[in-house]
């Protein structure tokens, strides 16, 4: 069924709920897990006033993100999953909708629901409510189930 699964980490509870169904999903078509945190260095600039891609609060969220990815890979593999990482920077968006799922010819989405509240969804947007508006391949969103 599904060979190639894409799971977005940004370290959030939902995040790590698609994370731990990805590695299920995978283990159970023997497919191809890939593991994505994107570090959204344009807000980074934008909110740190004069801040540059050498800054270290740019470094910070990139080390973040590949904990982030690290983490989930021995995770991964625990469960007998080989999983790929892959960090970009960028707006996380259309890394996750287009720019990865086309590079690597991903089948299936697993993202997070939204974490954001109200407000905050509604001056940025939710990654979640574009990824399966704009992504080409099947979209699962995994939400808290309690």
């Amino acid at each position: 069924m599904y060979k190639r699964i894409l799971v977005p980490l940004d370290g959030s509870h939902n995040a790590e709920l698609a994370l731990k169904d990805g590695i299920a999903l995978a283990s159970k078509f023997s497919a191809k897990l890939f593991l994505l945190a994107v570090a959204d260095t344009p807000r980074i600039v934008a909110y740190g006033v004069g801040l540059g891609p050498k800054s270290n609060l740019f470094d910070d969220v990139t080390d973040r993100a590949q904990n982030l990815l690290d983490a989930a890979q021995k995770q991964a593999a625990q469960s007998g999953v080989d999983a790929k990482t892959i960090l970009r920077d960028g707006n996380p968006k259309s890394v996750i909708a287009h720019d990865v799922p086309e590079e690597e010819k991903i089948d299936l989405i697993m993202i997070g629901k939204s974490g954001r509240d109200a407000l905050e969804r509604f001056l940025v947007g939710s990654t979640t409510d574009y990824v399966v508006r704009h992504a080409k391949c099947d979209i699962q969103i995994i939400r808290d189930r309690d």
